[in-house]
């Protein structure tokens, strides 16, 4: 079972996918959508749109009918949803704000451009920051809050407390973070072991990772289908991990398996009728400190020491790693080794490891050697076995000979420590063999014959008999074998000594050569291994250095554009108060005419001021004309520069600036239409097919380049006539080539209807220093 952690209306779609892939899901919301009641819609002056997830997109769409922008999105279920919300112009982005950011730069490289962004209260990253560092202006209105769940439903307990969830999944930081809270408040964190945490990013994960799971996995990509994959992958590999229920492996084949790196023994069963000694994992992992300082001694992921832990099981391929670890690192698995002889005549059904197994280089034999306590604990465990069972006191010759007992300390580190190890387990082996005699001697009677009547006599199914020939040639091996592992641990003890001597005398040596070929064998490949790790968080510092250094290139660019732009607006603004001083200058000179001819020309100068300040901005000017059409003459120019203003006055004409801007909005539509008309061979048409396909159009004023391009070169230099005159044969071939030769050709009539106002009134003020007065005005 699956367990979908999304909101109600985002989890169907994942639900539907799950059933397609056969696996059953349980819906359990961890975040509710509640939409805000005082949230307002107001797209006055906005460009395009903005959603960073389908909830925005259903309570903008509950909130206003508007569909006519332009619709950008942070993924593909976002757009989805915009596409079945009604909008006709959707653009998704690869899944998060980052992509968002950048597909906004590539759709409109100018800045200038007004966004609404339909968010929730709580938004992740910094989307409006990243844009208006582009230099545009976002106008983010929540119009929704996501709640998150205060309990778990009964559904959602019971499966958890049976075990029955597989996997649960997390779309969201916020997601993840309360469903973790809610296990721990209401006791259910133990059972997030047995279940796998799919996670849509590591941001995601990192928030899931507060409680201990299965595994912790991440989509390699931020959408559900890298989700569902990770989904596939994990029940494909529990399906390969499960293990036969009937007929077992017999012991070679399962040592084949492990020599082929299968890596996994039979959990829980005995092999071949064998009984080997148990190690806990969770003491080894104890030993290491713990499941994070373990993995990253192993550089094992996170979740990998998870799952050994959770299956108190080590797999047999990961022991040399441990063993190699805990040599490197000071580790001491003494205790683990310990706990495991002190549990070895109790049942269990946890997962054995034979030692034997790991290639040691010492011994190679078929007999398994099993961990028993050494030191003082291997004396006391010997000595009480020895009084707990009579019968084996009263046969004194069928015990092994005692090996004599090496007091050395197991060294903590160095080249030996692994041979040490294995020593110590073989000598403890000896010393405590009459509690394992009679669970072992029955398997050993196989490769000698001296130990069947023996055995026999331990189970009980034959009485006393005088024993057989002992096999002499098989005692000779076991000898051997045994003083081979008396002579390496002896070697051991050697090693060790030098060493210490060697460290001590690095003290105060001042030979740096003797000293550096002194050092153990494994020191250099540490050293090595820690500069390897240096250099790389060098690299990554470099690599995070460079990215700042891009980032403040863009920002750098950015203020330089500013700047400029500040620089013209301040001219402007420069340009107007000389006019206003010049107007003001000519009205005191008026000053001293006729009043009543003073007051007409004076009162027609500010209506023409108040006129061009309008237009210049956009808006309406009809208060302005409305004054100097009361005091314009009956004919004249100046009566015809107001009949010509007169269609724009109420409600303004477009800017040239927001003309520019919106020529470049319009031109992806220009191309597409034109396109659309030309007819040609069929060789045109797969070009035209192509181009459609790449967003690459030519630039500039060559008289070969493409309308579209050569007005948007005459828009860049300021020439708006050029621009309208080479769009204007476009006219009949684009629907938007026309809307905005419309807007383009009313600037230019009111530009010119300005033009002809002003030459009026200049020629009016003209007459009254002549003494000419009104007359001027029906020449």
């Amino acid at each position: 079972m699956i367990l979908v952690t999304r909101p109600k209306e985002d989890s169907r779609a994942l639900v539907a996918a799950l059933d397609a892939l056969g696996c059953d899901s349980l819906v359990e919301p961890m975040l509710r959508i509640d939409p805000l009641a005082d949230a307002v819609v107001d797209l006055d002056g906005c460009d395009a749109v903005l959603f960073t997830s389908a909830n925005g997109v259903r309570c903008f769409s509950a909130l206003t009918d508007r569909r006519d922008l332009p619709v950008l999105t942070v993924g593909d279920a976002s757009a989805a949803a915009a596409r079945d919300a009604g909008f006709g112009d959707v653009r998704a982005a690869d899944g998060d704000v980052t992509a968002l950011v950048a597909l906004v730069r590539e759709a409109y490289p100018i800045p200038g451009t007004v966004f609404f962004h339909a968010a929730g209260s709580q938004v992740a990253g910094d989307l409006k920051g990243d844009l208006e560092a582009l230099g545009h202006t976002v106008r983010r209105i929540p119009l929704y809050q996501a709640i998150p769940s205060d309990t778990l439903s009964d559904a959602c307990r019971e499966a958890l407390a049976q075990g029955r969830i597989f996997a649960a999944t997390f779309f969201s930081p916020r997601t993840a973070q309360a469903f973790d809270r809610l296990l721990e408040e209401q006791g259910y964190a133990s059972c997030a072991r047995t279940v796998r945490a799919v996670c849509l990013s590591p941001a995601v994960a990192d928030k899931a990772a507060k409680i201990d799971w299965a595994e912790i996995s991440t989509a390699e990509t931020p959408d559900m289908p890298a989700l569902l994959e990770r989904i596939q992958e994990a029940i494909a590999m529990t399906d390969d991990k499960k293990e036969p229920e009937t007929e077992e492996p017999p012991t070679d084949q399962a040592e084949d398996a492990t020599d082929a790196g299968a890596g996994e023994e039979v959990a829980g069963k005995e092999v071949a009728g064998e009984e080997a000694i148990t190690i806990s994992a969770d003491a080894v992992i104890e030993a290491f400190g713990g499941i994070r300082p373990m993995a990253a001694k192993l550089d094992v992921a996170v979740s990998t020491v998870q799952g050994w832990k959770t299956r108190d099981h080590i797999p047999d391929n990961r022991w040399r790693d441990v063993i190699t670890a805990a040599d490197v690192h000071g580790v001491d698995l003494s205790g683990a080794l310990s706990h495991a002889v002190a549990d070895a005549e109790k049942p269990s059904d946890k997962h054995t490891i034979d030692l034997h197994d790991i290639d040691t280089g010492v011994y190679d034999g078929p007999i398994d050697y099993e961990p028993q306590p050494d030191g003082d604990e291997a004396e006391e465990s010997a000595s009480e076995n020895t009084k707990a069972d009579p019968a084996d006191n009263a046969k004194p010759e069928e015990k092994a000979p005692a090996t004599p007992k090496n007091d050395a300390a197991p060294a903590k580190s160095g080249g030996g420590g692994l041979a040490l190890v294995v020593g110590l387990v073989a000598l403890a082996a000896v010393v405590t063999r009459p509690a394992w005699a009679p669970y072992t001697d029955p398997h050993l009677a196989r490769y000698f014959p001296a130990m069947q009547q023996q055995a026999a006599t331990a189970v009980g199914t034959v009485p006393d008999a005088a024993a057989p020939a002992i096999d002499t040639a098989a005692l000779t091996r076991l000898g051997e074998e045994v003083g081979a592992l008396s002579d390496a641990l002896a070697l051991v003890k050697a090693e060790v000594g030098a060493l210490s001597d060697r460290m001590d005398g690095m003290g105060t040596s001042t030979e740096g050569t003797d000293a550096a070929s002194s050092m153990p064998p494994d020191l250099p490949d540490a050293v090595s291994g820690r500069l390897d790790d240096l250099a790389a968080s060098i690299e990554r510092d470099s690599e995070t250095r460079q990215r700042v250094l891009d980032r403040l290139g863009v920002i750098e660019n950015l203020l330089d554009q500013v700047s400029a732009e500040a620089e013209k607006a301040t001219t402007a603004v420069a340009g107007m108060e000389s006019a206003q001083a010049d107007q003001r200058a000519e009205l005191e000179r008026l000053a001293a005419r006729p009043a009543v001819e003073g007051a007409t020309q004076a009162g027609l100068a500010l209506g023409v001021g108040s006129v061009e300040t309008a237009l210049v901005a956009g808006r309406p000017f009809d208060q302005g004309l409305a004054r100097i059409d009361s005091l314009a003459p009956e004919t004249g120019p100046i009566r015809d520069a107001v009949e010509q203003l007169m269609p724009f006055a109420e409600n303004g004409v477009k800017s040239r600036a927001a003309l520019v801007t919106a020529f470049q909005a319009a031109i992806p539509a220009m191309q597409a239409e034109i396109k659309a008309q030309e007819t040609g061979d069929v060789i045109q048409d797969v070009l035209n097919g192509l181009q459609s396909l790449v967003s690459v159009r030519r630039k500039g004023d060559d008289p070969d380049a493409p309308p579209v391009s050569r007005a948007e070169a005459a828009l860049a230099r300021g020439d708006l006539v050029a621009a309208v005159a080479v769009l204007t044969p476009l006219r009949e071939a684009s629907v938007t080539v026309a809307a905005w030769l419309d807007d383009a050709e009313a600037r230019l009539s009111a530009e010119a209807g300005l033009a002809a106002l002003q030459d009026g009134v200049a020629a009016g003020l003209t007459g009254l220093t002549t003494g000419q007065g009104d007359e001027g005005d029906g020449a």
